[in-house]
Formats: structure tokens, C-alpha cells, sequence
């Protein structure tokens, strides 16, 4: 059995200090689709990949909204946000700039397609559907808005920030993948 001493199990506890954990978050962060994705996201004048972190408790659309103001207000130029806050006509005009806009989510995926046809043709408490319906909610869920540079917002699993011996802050969670899995992911700041 390893004993520690009390200078060794200080050190430890301060490695493994947490300072935040939440079973769901979202996670808002920039990515450049390309080979050296950090190099160009520099160049694109972004120093840091995770923007934010959002709580579960906003709704999907709430989440949108969120992403498009980063997105607006990191990446466009004066005159788009001008463009965009014009008070007359900001809203359409707002609708018609980020329509153009990549905006992913899982309800377009061939596995939500299923589920609602088996919905449809089954009803909700058929075995065929609830099985649909299971692996669909473990299916990721994101938001991309723009292109190379992305932000892309996701749902991710057993978020924890922790700090280490240096008073660094380091970033886990579980990223869920389309087969029901986890793979676990980890930034520093």
C-alpha cells in the first residue's frame, strides 16, 4: 500500500480540485474545418476554442439565439451588424442573414426521420417507436452556425472543470456519439 505524506496528499487534492461540475451542459466553441484547425482559427483572429458554456435549462431556440449573438458579435463586420440592427426591418433582415447561414441539428438526421414515420404509423408507445425515440435522445445534438470559422454549439455529458498544480483551469466532458456511446474529450485552457 503507498502512503502518502502530507505535502504528497496536499498536492494531490490540488490537482483534482473541482471547480465546477454539471450532469448537462452546452458547450460553445469555435472549429475551423481544415487541417491545422488551431492555426486557422489564429489567423482568423480567435485565441480561444471554448466560448462558453450554457445551461441545460435554455430551450433549443434559446441556444440558437445565444449562438447567432456570439456569432454576430465575434465575426461579423460593422456594417453587417448595422445591417442587422436596423430597428424597422432587424428582424426579417436578421432571419434573412442567418437563413443563409449552416444550421445542423438532429432533427435532420435519417434516425429522427424513422422515429417520427414509426410515430406516425405505430403510434408513440409501440416498442418500434420507444426504441427509435431512445436512440435518437443519445443521438449529439449541435448547432453549427457559419463556415471555417464554425461555432458550433453541443450537447455534452458529466461537464466538470478542474484545476491544476499551476492554477490551470482543465475542461472534461463526455461527447455522445450516434451509436449511444461517450467518448471523453478534455481541453486546457
Amino acid at each position: 500500500m503507498l502512503l502518502l505524506s502530507p505535502q504528497n496528499k496536499m498536492k494531490t487534492n490540488w490537482q483534482t480540485k473541482k471547480l465546477g461540475v454539471m450532469k448537462k451542459a452546452w458547450l460553445v466553441q469555435w472549429n475551423f474545418y481544415a487541417k491545422n484547425e488551431n492555426k486557422r482559427l489564429k489567423q482568423c483572429g480567435i485565441t480561444k476554442k471554448i466560448v462558453d458554456i450554457i445551461s441545460i435549462r435554455k430551450t433549443f431556440e434559446q441556444v440558437i439565439d445565444i449562438a447567432k449573438d456570439i456569432y454576430r458579435r465575434e465575426r461579423l463586420s460593422y456594417s453587417e451588424k448595422v445591417f442587422l440592427a436596423n430597428y424597422s426591418k432587424g428582424k426579417k433582415r436578421k432571419n434573412d442573414f442567418f437563413s443563409t447561414t449552416l444550421l445542423n441539428t438532429n432533427y435532420q438526421t435519417d434516425l429522427y426521420k424513422n422515429y417520427m414515420r414509426s410515430f406516425r404509423d405505430n403510434g408513440m408507445h409501440s416498442p418500434i417507436t420507444e426504441k427509435l425515440f431512445d436512440q435518437w435522445k443519445k443521438y449529439p445534438t449541435y448547432v453549427t452556425i457559419g463556415h471555417n470559422p464554425t461555432l458550433e454549439i453541443r450537447l455534452v455529458y458529466n461537464f466538470i472543470v478542474k484545476e491544476d498544480e499551476n492554477g490551470k483551469e482543465i475542461l472534461k466532458w463526455d461527447d455522445p456519439l450516434a451509436d449511444g456511446t461517450y467518448k471523453k474529450e478534455k481541453h486546457e485552457n
